[in-house]
């Protein structure tokens, strides 16, 4: 299926009437968060984003980037900063050649559900204190009681 067929299909199944706009970028919201869904096709593929707004503190990119190791905990998302207005974006790139209908509602519902549970922790975070001689790691304190299982 390309890009067109997969959004027509995802609109009928949720009942939207979005539509993908000339760049080929469709956005639309899910309980007050920003989602996007992006054609690019110069590579065959298509980008799923999500706005976190801005980080709650400066201590919280060491967070990001420990939670994202080996996509553990972003179920195969990453996270970045939008350029123009700094805000924590969470992306996953996908081929589009490997998606049916099924796959790509699929994944759009597992990536939503990952943005949702990363908006939660960031409107909640607050930093650890140092480390104390146990040498915790700070995403110890919101990955062990697996809040991200979808």
């Amino acid at each position: 299926m390309d890009f067109h067929e997969l959004i027509q299909t995802f609109n009928t199944r949720l009942g939207l009437d979005n539509e993908i706009n000339e760049e080929g970028i469709y956005p639309f919201e899910i309980d007050d968060l920003k989602f996007t869904i992006i054609n690019l096709s110069e590579n065959n593929q298509v980008a799923f984003l999500g706005d976190l707004g801005l980080p709650p503190t400066t201590e919280v990119y060491g967070f990001l980037l420990q939670s994202q190791y080996l996509f553990k905990n972003t179920n195969g998302a990453t996270f970045s900063l939008d350029p123009d207005t700094g805000n924590i974006i969470l992306c996953q790139v996908l081929p589009l050649q490997l998606l049916d209908a099924n796959a790509f509602i699929a994944l759009a519902e597992q990536f939503v559900n990952t943005l949702e549970g990363w908006s939660t922790i960031l409107k909640n975070y607050r930093p650890e204190p140092p480390a104390t001689s146990d040498h915790s790691s700070p995403s110890n304190a919101f990955f062990n009681n697996d809040i991200l299982l979808v």
